[in-house]
């Protein structure tokens, strides 16, 4: 079983629990098939009885395996009629069982009787068709992926034995396990049964069509009570969810307006900051035009992403970095390469590049 069946197994265990709760304590007994467990216990040439009911145990009594007491048992079965409708229980002691602790990837825990009889003689000393042996998980692993499970196993011929001597006085047990870890059938999640299927006591068909009867009928009252007063409070939930979905339309087209008008505003808001914080092109060669001496001319001029570069001849190349710097326009004045004469003309020639401060962003390129 894996993590998730374990899972449902729990919620179904604790729902059935809360189930068995609500109903009458005088008709559970009346439907109840198994108000006890009997327990035996195989000794040496004899058996050890217990009657379990809960928490509460009593010993009845141990029974030599001879006719002598075979017959005590079956005297004490007419007195006592709780002995007579209880599952009978075989619980072996580590003289005729063993246990092992086994961790395996999580996926075995989809097949595991079958897993476990494939690898049964690498995993014990034992071959399948010496032992009978029972298996169950006991929680996840310590690894990722990983189960921890429990195997039980006993050799067939002791317990084949001890069943056919139990069925001559009468008796078909139930269920074998352990007695070093018994089933605890109050509790545990999963019970497991070293008994082979033909050992085994036949399920009373009629009193479990009753119990199925009685669990069906207690499921369909207990949906009247709980489901009826949900479904009208859908009902008018759903009532009310139409009234929202119409009053959320007409909010959302609002909503959706109020948003346009945001964005118009947002946009205008961006287009006036531009127009207050860009130079124009205008601007800028016009105070160029005022900073750039008589005798100094231009070649080149280039304007893109709020940078300006010119080319030129000037008498005092030097000069020009300082003119430019005296207007908040330009900003980091600089010599892009070395200033070199013109034989011809005895000028300076030089290649400035300065940033706009109050550029224009969306101005194009500009040669």
């Amino acid at each position: 079983m894996n993590r998730l069946g374990r899972n449902i197994s729990d919620f179904f265990r604790w729902w059935q629990s809360e189930l068995a709760f609500l109903v009458p304590e005088p008709l559970k007994q009346i439907f109840n098939e198994n108000k006890g467990k009997i327990i035996v216990e195989p000794e040496a040439g004899s058996v050890r009885v217990y009657f379990v009911l809960g928490n509460r145990q009593q010993e009845i009594g141990v029974f030599e395996l001879n006719e002598i007491g075979k017959a005590e048992y079956l005297a004490l079965l007419d007195k006592d009629n709780r002995l007579e409708k209880s599952d009978l229980v075989i619980r072996l002691s580590n003289r005729d069982a063993i246990e092992k602790i086994l961790f395996l990837p999580a996926a075995a825990g989809d097949n595991l009787d079958q897993v476990i009889t494939y690898e049964l003689d690498k995993l014990t000393p034992f071959h399948p068709e010496q032992v009978y042996f029972a298996v169950r998980v006991l929680d996840d692993g310590p690894q990722p992926d990983q189960i921890k499970v429990q195997l039980v196993l006993t050799p067939r011929e002791k317990l084949d034995g001890l069943c056919k001597e139990l069925k001559s006085w009468g008796l078909v047990p139930a269920i074998a396990d352990f007695a070093d870890h018994p089933n605890d059938f109050e509790n545990d999640r999963e019970t497991y049964n070293l008994l082979p299927p033909w050992a085994r006591a036949q399920e009373n068909v009629f009193a479990q069509g009753i119990n199925y009867g009685v669990i069906g009928l207690l499921l369909i009252l207990l949906a009247a009570v709980l489901v009826i007063p949900v479904w009208k409070e859908a009902t008018a939930v759903e009532q009310l969810n139409e009234q929202i979905k119409d009053v959320a339309k007409d909010a959302a087209e609002v909503e959706e307006l109020r948003n346009e008008i945001e964005q118009l505003q947002e946009k205008t808001a961006r287009l006036l900051e531009k127009k207050t914080n860009s130079a124009s092109m205008l601007e800028m060669l016009e105070v160029l035009s005022k900073l750039i001496p008589d005798d100094t001319w231009l070649k080149h001029l280039r304007y893109s992403k709020r940078k300006l570069q010119i080319q030129g001849q000037s008498p005092s190349a030097s000069s020009l970095i300082s003119l430019l710097e005296e207007s908040d326009l330009f900003d980091s004045v600089r010599f892009v390469s070395p200033v070199t004469q013109d034989r011809r003309t005895g000028l300076e020639r030089f290649q400035i590049s300065a940033e706009i401060s109050k550029g224009n962003k969306n101005v194009g390129p500009t040669e």
